[in-house]
């Protein structure tokens, strides 16, 4: 696992490396937001089918990027933790459950910049990477999910809007959408993809 995290990180510095090889203005950013983890669909080894259900959770990220126009360019690391709310196998009723999920993600994501000559700036992006996926122990509505965690292949969607309060410093609202290969935490494969909205602030050099 610690390989993992380490190879993933040095992709996303070289990739910064090679950017910053070209003109372009770096920057730093973070966002924190709330995230909406989409029910998940379960499967257990035994055959056992079932779903869960989680409440709203939140979310941080950093990312160091280079601004070269209409075009950016960035490595990111980031955060996020949801509760489960409820699971149940199918044709049974869910009950309450305990314990959570957590995902670490690093990402190279790029975006485009649509200028409008004023202090806001609409942006649209994705990203792609890894993410290690973790879940507690979780027992209940017959399903038991035993605490593990696997680093699986990241995706998102951003759309955002910026707003300049002078050459330095942003103020950025946006959504995401991550999601991510199945993940699987010992004897049962779950899913991953989630809603996101995050406030950030962008500094720029």
């Amino acid at each position: 696992m610690k390989k993992k995290i380490a190879l993933m990180s040095l992709c996303v510095f070289l990739i910064l490396g090679a950017s910053g090889a070209v003109a372009g203005n770096p920057y730093l950013n973070a966002n924190l937001g709330a995230v909406w983890l989409l029910d998940s669909d379960l499967s257990q080894s035994d055959g056992t089918k079932g779903s869960a259900e989680y409440d709203t959770g939140f979310g941080i990220t950093g990312a160091l990027g280079y601004d070269f126009g209409k075009w950016r360019i960035e490595g990111e690391v980031g955060y996020r933790e949801n509760d489960y709310d409820k699971v149940g196998a199918s044709g049974q009723t869910k009950v309450d459950a305990s314990g959570d999920v957590n995902c670490w993600n690093f990402m190279a994501n790029g975006y485009f910049d649509i200028e409008t000559k004023t202090p806001f700036t609409p942006y649209v992006g994705g990203g792609i990477g890894f993410a290690r996926l973790e879940s507690s122990t979780l027992n209940g509505g017959g399903i038991t999910i035993e605490s593990d965690d696997e680093t699986v292949f990241a995706y998102q969607f951003i759309a955002g809007a910026a707003y300049s309060f002078n050459e330095m410093w942003m103020l950025q609202l946006e959504y995401r959408f991550l999601g991510t290969a199945d993940p699987t935490y010992r004897n049962t494969e779950s899913e991953y993809m989630s809603h996101n909205l995050f406030l950030g602030i962008r500094l720029n050099f």
